[in-house]
């Protein structure tokens, strides 16, 4: 045989055998294109708050990185370096600030002295009395600055009907753009911004403790930024995220006759604006009166996740509503503090609800879940033996979207 013959030959078998390794691969990989991947991974803290990290690839593929809300001051130490660390995360490109409450906060105080980030990180918040510390913060490190702001700013909305008959451009947001280059005085200004795969758009720019809306001293959640992600697959079709802050915020506590859940409300409005998503972090770590039905029906979310505990949620109603009115038993007051758990539910596309800590004051979780959306339904995880999981949740968008604990 000619030695030539021999080459074609050796050519023919080994083409027959990478081929072959590729049908294996496509088969065991569901025959999808595999590729560094965009991701979102929601990071148990341990306790209630939020830590979102944003996973992209840019132009050449490349992974980028970016955070939304840093739970607490001790979460950066304890959760997010270590996470960082361990996936081998040099930088963050960007950092959102939904609002200054310290569960959210205290983590992007620390990362701002960080490695992390540099002069061509960008900060994104919204400017009230609370947050111009953090502003002047960003300035005096060189950073990039990006203000979110309403596209349009009403006089006065002081009721709920005037929140739901507010025009969407109340609620939608511009967001304008400074830098050290241009000593902070000169801003170019956009509606969303692109993070690779990625465009996120920014909602409920109104600083409404300083707008006069309501009599009540409303708290910090209030003035919470929403965010939606969105990302088309290699099939063009539309994956959405939307993440929900503390907008809601315990809303029927705070309450005369025209503003009972006024907070929730201004939630609601917004997803009729944002309409049905995939994925949805639930306003407010799941607490009571921090969602509604209708909420949940205009977003429409086939997975909620939680930054919380059951034990949490439930311990904190049974506690709080059993002051409030004595004769309630421990059911009764764990049905009331349970209604936004309850009202996840009224999702038709509903398939999991993931919570990040599975258990709370060093237990196991042992209340039962509310009926409508106990274990036994496959709305919840479990781990074997029954208990609701802990830990981080990572929700990945290939071709599918794919939600992991």
């Amino acid at each position: 045989m000619k030695k030539s013959t021999k080459l074609i030959i050796v050519a023919i078998i080994l083409l027959i055998s990478v081929s072959a390794c590729l049908i294996t691969f496509l088969i065991l990989n569901g025959g999808k294109e595999v590729k560094a991947k965009s991701k979102l991974v929601f990071l148990d803290l341990d306790s209630k708050g939020n830590a979102t990290l944003v996973q992209s690839v840019d132009s050449k593929g490349n992974p980028i990185y970016g955070i939304i809300d840093g739970g607490k001051h001790i979460n950066f130490s304890k959760d997010i370096v270590p996470y960082l660390t361990e996936n081998n995360i040099k930088r963050l490109d960007f950092l959102i600030v939904t609002h200054m409450d310290v569960d959210h906060v205290g983590g992007i105080e620390e990362l701002l002295d960080s490695e992390y980030v540099d002069k061509d990180t960008t900060l994104y918040m919204k400017i009230t009395s609370k947050s111009k510390v953090l502003y002047n913060t960003v300035k005096n490190k060189g950073m990039n600055l990006a203000v979110v702001e309403p596209i349009t700013r009403p006089e006065n909305i002081k009721t709920n009907k005037e929140v739901m008959d507010a025009l969407d451009s109340v609620f939608l947001t511009k967001i304008n753009y400074y830098s050290k280059a241009d000593d902070y005085t000169k801003a170019t200004e956009s509606n969303n911004f692109s993070f690779g795969e990625f465009t996120i758009t920014i909602y409920n720019g109104l600083d409404w403790n300083a707008q006069d809306v309501v009599d009540e001293d409303w708290d910090e959640n209030v003035n919470s930024l929403t965010c939606l992600l969105e990302r088309n697959n290699s099939e063009n079709e539309l994956q959405r995220i939307y993440i929900g802050s503390d907008l809601g915020e315990n809303s029927a506590e705070n309450s005369s006759e025209d503003h009972v859940q006024y907070s929730m409300v201004i939630a609601e409005r917004i997803s009729q604006i944002v309409g049905q998503v995939d994925v949805y972090l639930v306003a407010h770590h799941g607490y009571y009166f921090s969602m509604n039905e209708a909420t949940a029906k205009n977003l429409n979310f086939q997975y909620a996740i939680v930054t919380n505990s059951y034990d949490e949620i439930a311990f904190k109603a049974i506690k709080k509503f059993k002051k409030k009115y004595p004769d309630l038993n421990d059911t009764e007051a764990l049905d009331i503090g349970t209604n936004t758990l309850k009202a996840l539910c009224a999702s038709e596309r509903l398939k999991n609800i993931f919570f990040t800590d599975g258990e709370n004051y060093g237990m196991k979780t042992t209340y039962e879940i509310i009926q409508e959306c106990q274990p036994s339904s496959g709305y919840v995880l479990t781990d074997d033996k029954g208990y609701i999981r802990k830990g981080n949740v990572i929700v990945d968008l290939a071709s599918d979207i794919n939600i992991h604990q």
